[in-house]
């Protein structure tokens, strides 16, 4: 990004006390060398609500726009939205601003009524080309789930990483192929069986991780806040993070009873006697390198991914407060905002309620009446 092409460089440096959500409309030009380039155009905006979750490749963008906005943007073009704070140390060329996501535009809707006229766009992360593609191709003969995944991708221009440094390779494949339909349904199966997820970067890539297994600890060798994490959720006085709602949610519309898994002449059959009805639900699996051990982590995965228990908690802003972001010093490759798969620790004393939890999804709005958060968070094991 070159830094006389961001706005935000210019327009924004004298308001330092005010975080800003700032969506910027990213088009490719010619230069006077006849080289393309990108150029960034700010986008006004009305109301945003981004989307993040474990069960979603891609993120989700809906947002209103001006009607004096329509000649900045089209369907298919690039948006980023980042989010300008004093307290974010300068990372380069973006000025106190941390990325939150790219997308690309998918609908474009003209709305008028009596005295009103706006702009509603809905985009979700680049890797909707793949998976909205159709077609056939492999078969992959005994690669692994990253070595196929990159394969596919790279058509598409989509980098797949490991989000984790050290994180652990994952397993061959016996066979992989798929005739006339989008390969990712398959991708997303196999990651299910090697206890992996698929999810969308900040910049529009791919990660392939692990379910988080510790709880975040941003600031831990900070003097001021000694080994106190800065991701917590509590209702403790002297503790809260803002919170405005907290709700409690057993939802059993998508249990069953029994958890039938198959695959490589294995199975494991599971029961789950908190439901009472006679549902049931059967998996066969065409990996034939599949072991006992995964085909047991399946079916225990499934059963405890439709349980529905879930805790929903809205609060201020999107991520640590202007004092935990000071308390860290340089935020400078910190994790600063909420994303799904965080394990934090949950405490509620007025509900008895105390449990480290994975963030399964979260939910960035903003508005006219200033910015919140929703997360939604789950047993770990869910997505193990």
């Amino acid at each position: 990004m070159k830094e006389e092409n961001f706005i935000l460089h210019d327009r924004w440096k004298d308001k330092k006390d005010r975080t800003r959500v700032v969506v910027m409309s990213v088009h490719w030009v010619k230069n006077k060398d006849g080289k393309w380039e990108q150029v960034y155009k700010e986008l006004l905006w009305k109301k945003i609500k981004i989307r993040k979750s474990l069960d979603e490749v891609c993120h989700y963008l809906e947002m209103e726009i001006p009607f004096s906005e329509r000649d900045k943007i089209d369907k298919h073009e690039k948006i980023e939205v980042r989010v300008y704070n004093p307290n974010i140390s300068a990372e380069e060329d973006n000025f106190h601003c941390r990325l939150i996501t790219t997308v690309l535009v998918d609908c474009i809707t003209e709305y008028y009524s009596a005295g009103k006229q706006s702009l509603n766009i809905i985009g979700r992360s680049p890797a909707r080309d793949i998976i909205d593609s159709a077609w056939s191709d492999g078969p992959f003969d005994e690669l692994t789930l990253e070595e196929i995944a990159k394969q596919i991708a790279k058509p598409f221009g989509i980098r797949i990483d490991r989000a984790s440094i050290g994180s652990p390779a994952t397993e061959n494949i016996f066979r992989f192929s798929w005739s006339h339909e989008s390969p990712w349904t398959k991708l997303i199966n196999e990651c299910d069986n090697q206890g992996f997820i698929f999810t969308s970067s900040e910049d529009g890539s791919l990660y392939l991780w692990k379910v988080a297994s510790s709880t975040r600890h941003e600031g831990k060798d900070n003097e001021k806040f000694g080994k106190k994490t800065f991701f917590r959720l509590s209702a403790r006085q002297g503790e809260a993070n803002n919170i405005r709602e907290i709700e409690m949610v057993r939802d059993g519309s998508q249990q069953f009873y029994e958890y039938y898994v198959r695959g490589n002449f294995k199975e494991s059959r599971i029961t789950d006697d908190d439901c009472k009805s006679k549902r049931m639900h059967h998996i066969h699996i065409s990996d034939f390198w599949i072991n006992q051990v995964n085909i047991e982590r399946r079916a225990l995965t499934e059963k405890c991914r439709r349980q529905g228990n879930k805790v929903i908690v809205t609060i201020s802003g999107w991520g640590l407060t202007d004092d935990k972001l000071r308390g860290l010093g340089n935020t400078k490759g910190e994790e600063i905002f909420w994303n799904p798969n965080f394990l934090v620790p949950v405490d509620f004393p007025v509900l008895n309620y105390e449990k480290d939890l994975l963030i399964s999804a979260v939910e960035y709005n903003a508005g006219m009446d200033g910015m919140t958060c929703t997360i939604t968070l789950t047993d770990r094991e869910v997505y193990l």
